[in-house]
Formats: structure tokens, C-alpha cells, sequence
């Protein structure tokens, strides 16, 4: 993927794979009052990172797909 937009999904693929596992690392633990603590917001932002990541993917093999039957 030498194009511009297969190295942004590589990148945004790896951002994602960052935020989950660092969500994971982190983990959670009930405080002494009994609230839940935990890193939510790396989840949303790991799925939304690799949804544009594929979504990128795809849209850089059908470019490259394109140029090469033009």
C-alpha cells in the first residue's frame, strides 16, 4: 500500500488497536463507595478509529483497483 491512503488506514488501524488494548491494560475496579471505574471512552473511540481504518482500506484498494484498469 504505497498510497497515501493505505498508509492513513495502517495508521488508523494501529490507533485503534492502541485504544482497545490500552482499554484492556487498564481495566476496572469497583471503588470503596461502589462506582464502577473504568476507561469507557477508549472503546467508542477504538471502534470508531477502526471502522474509519477499514473504511479507508477499502476505499485505497478500489482506488488502486481503478488505476489499474484505466
Amino acid at each position: 500500500m504505497k498510497t497515501i491512503l493505505g498508509r492513513l488506514s495502517l495508521v488508523l488501524l494501529g490507533c485503534s488497536l492502541g485504544a482497545l488494548l490500552a482499554f484492556r491494560l487498564i481495566g476496572s475496579h469497583v471503588d470503596r463507595k461502589g462506582v464502577l471505574r473504568e476507561p469507557f471512552f477508549l472503546l467508542p473511540i477504538g471502534l470508531l478509529l477502526a471502522g474509519a481504518g477499514a473504511a479507508t482500506g477499502i476505499t485505497a484498494i478500489a482506488w488502486r483497483h481503478a488505476q489499474d484498469r484505466a
